[in-house]
């Protein structure tokens, strides 16, 4: 085992299977782990969403590779919060290995055949929630899914229909631009990239294996180049912060039409951001937090980071 820079194990017939996480996505985790989170996912809440791409999911129980399922292999690293070990990513062999689409347990590799408990086991694929609300699917445009809580609901359009994520619903297709997707470039260990509908919506590939997608808080549309959930701006002027009401953000036009310089300022204190005036008012020292009184729509531009 060669620590997180590669991670390799070698079947009989030759076959390898390589892991790879770069420093690059391994700072973002990290930063997401030590931060809280602003972009919504640490590595432990990303491993378990990548739990329910496989139909059941093996325990950890050493360091290295492992059977996740009987067609997933996974990686488990040690838990200082436990003890004990959890699981930091898992590879479908289906996908990544047509030709051996089985997990061997003795072996710990994808293999061209299946172990003996897992000669009756079907794989299975389903779309990993992280929030509730409406997702895109990721490589059909004519399909989309609703979460609630861990569950996953999936709708397929009719034919002639494509999903629109603004309406939340299937459209008929008049222009081919109304199908979106989001495409992982093949042969990298992790990728960024966000959905050009709505770019509070994000996706992490990790190797070959399904999109995991995630959302943004309530007005931030995610910087692929950053890496982080960023905060966006509808208009020039003032709007509250709603997180924390003695504090405001102040936009500020830009040589780019739609595109907003953004300040995050505090209230003096012993006064609160009144969003009516719009400004710091000391009658509302005591505020709550309260709504951003604008209604225009956020746009940005796609982007895709690649390490």
């Amino acid at each position: 085992m060669q620590g997180w820079g590669g991670l390799e194990k070698v079947s009989e017939n030759g076959l390898s299977t390589k892991l790879l996480i770069t420093e690059q996505f391994a700072q973002f985790l990290a930063y997401n782990l030590c931060t809280g989170g602003s972009v919504g996912r640490t590595l432990q809440d990303i491993s378990t969403a990548l739990s329910t791409v496989s139909s059941s999911i093996g325990s950890c129980s050493a360091s290295g590779l492992s059977c996740g399922s009987c067609d997933t292999l996974q990686v488990c690293v040690p838990d200082a919060s436990t003890g004990g070990f959890k699981v930091a990513t898992k590879l479908q062999c289906s996908t990544s290995f047509p030709k051996a689409p089985y997990c061997n347990s003795t072996l710990n590799t994808c293999s061209a055949t299946p172990a003996e408990e897992c000669v009756s086991e079907s794989p299975s694929v389903s779309f990993a929630c992280t929030s509730d609300g409406y997702f895109p699917d990721v490589s059909n445009c004519s399909r989309y899914h609703y979460c609630y809580g861990d569950t996953s609901y999936n709708y397929e359009c009719d034919v002639k229909y494509v999903y629109s994520h603004e309406k939340k619903m299937c459209v008929l297709q008049k222009l081919a631009t109304q199908c979106v997707t989001m495409k992982c470039t093949a042969g990298l260990a992790s990728q960024l990239v966000t959905y050009t509908a709505d770019a509070s919506i994000y996706g992490i590939c990790l190797l070959n294996q399904p999109t995991i997608l995630f959302r943004c808080p309530k007005k931030q549309a995610f910087d692929a180049t950053l890496g982080t959930c960023q905060r966006t701006c509808s208009a020039a002027g003032k709007e509250v912060d709603e997180e924390d009401c003695t504090k405001f953000y102040e936009c500020y036009d830009t040589t780019t039409v739609g595109k907003y310089t953004i300040k995050h300022q505090e209230c003096p204190t012993g006064t609160g951001y009144n969003a009516n005036l719009p400004g710091c008012d000391p009658t509302f020292v005591a505020c709550t937090p309260q709504p951003s009184t604008s209604t225009t729509t956020t746009t940005t531009v796609s982007m895709v980071t690649t390490p």
